[in-house]
């Protein structure tokens, strides 16, 4: 078992000298957030705190070490922005006034972490180890596995892929997105930046929050991922619910197709002129087009309801259906949607 005092805070390796990290490069000398734990303090005795390696307005995530199990991890720490400040000891302390806001959203976040914990067996998530209450917040422990995101595999291989490939990498997602809603969860945050490609071939979702943070105008400061949040995130029209992973996850497939994200759903709502290049759309089967036009959808109401409507289509392989996608001529200029009837959503999630 390694001796936390010896590992670099940036990638849990042994050191091998003192200064910059000759493996990472991480450099002890640099500044630290005041905002974010101090890399190499413990957590509850057994977790050491590493670099901060994201943070948005739920709180933070840091690269950390399990001394029990000997094992690399990554933890999320609650830490609302304008709901709380850090102290001197680490403490996480509530702003005069944001008492019941910070309440209320730590339940939620305590409250997400233990479902996504009974998911474990899902092979889409990262497991959770350990949910842990200390500085006054939460923790949300998971195991870590070597990946990079979504966006950086596809710069690695020019930028965007053909559908068969795409096919192979995003199919493996469609069953564990359904679990998750059907235990009543809605991501909202889909994205390249969310999904990660592991060395193990598997591609895992990552970025669970609460839904305030994938809220515009929320009690919490909101991140949401242009091009790829769904209209009613903004507040602008409808609920959320599964149709908003819907959204997320057919302009993730998008993305990787086209090689850039549709435009914003505020922008489509007054002027919808999305594309798909004529060149892909005739190497694309006419099913994954009609699928992806449906799911793309801007108002909910006209959108694809779950994500088990997907299915069907985004099983059909290039190989079977090259004929007849050469017969299509150049793509619509924004997705239209097949003939079937609307359906009225109630929010959920």
């Amino acid at each position: 078992m390694a001796n936390p005092n010896n590992l670099c805070p940036g990638c849990m390796n042994e050191k091998l000298a003192d200064g910059k990290c000759p493996i990472c490069g991480y450099n002890p000398e640099e500044p630290v957030n005041p905002m974010f734990l101090r890399p190499g303090s413990m957590l509850d005795g057994r977790y050491m705190i590493g670099k901060a390696t994201d943070n948005n307005g739920e709180g933070i995530t840091y690269l950390g070490y399990d001394t029990v199990t000997a094992t690399t991890v990554n933890i999320r720490e609650f830490f609302p922005l304008g709901l709380c400040e850090r102290s001197e000891d680490g403490n996480v302390l509530m702003l005069s006034g944001a008492e019941f806001d910070y309440n209320d959203t730590l339940l939620k976040f305590v409250d997400l972490s233990k479902q996504l914990f009974q998911l474990n067996e899902l092979p889409a998530l990262f497991d959770i180890v350990d949910i842990r209450e200390a500085n006054s917040t939460a923790y949300r422990i998971t195991k870590a596995v070597p990946s990079i995101t979504l966006r950086e595999f596809l710069m690695r291989n020019g930028g965007m892929l053909k559908w068969d490939q795409a096919r192979s990498l995003f199919a493996p997602l469609v069953s564990s997105i359904s679990a998750i809603h059907k235990a009543g969860i809605i991501h909202r945050g889909i994205s390249p930046d969310t999904l990660y490609v592991g060395k193990d071939g598997k591609v895992r979702i990552a970025g669970f929050c609460i839904p305030e943070t994938r809220t515009a105008r929320s009690a919490v400061t909101s991140q949401l991922f242009p091009g790829f949040a769904a209209i009613e995130q903004y507040g602008e029209a409808g609920t959320q619910g599964s149709w908003t992973d819907v959204y997320a996850f057919a302009a993730t497939i998008y993305r990787t197709l086209v090689g850039n994200p549709p435009p914003e759903a505020t922008e489509r709502i007054e002027n919808d002129n999305m594309t798909i290049p004529a060149k892909i759309a005739h190497e694309t089967p006419k099913a994954v087009l009609e699928t992806l036009a449906n799911a793309l959808q801007v108002l909910p109401d006209d959108r694809t309801m779950t994500i088990d409507e997907m299915r069907k289509g985004l099983s059909v392989s290039a190989a079977v259906s090259t004929a007849s996608v050469k017969k299509e001529p150049a793509a619509p200029t924004a997705p239209q949607r097949s003939k079937k009837s609307s359906k009225k959503k109630n929010g959920s999630g």
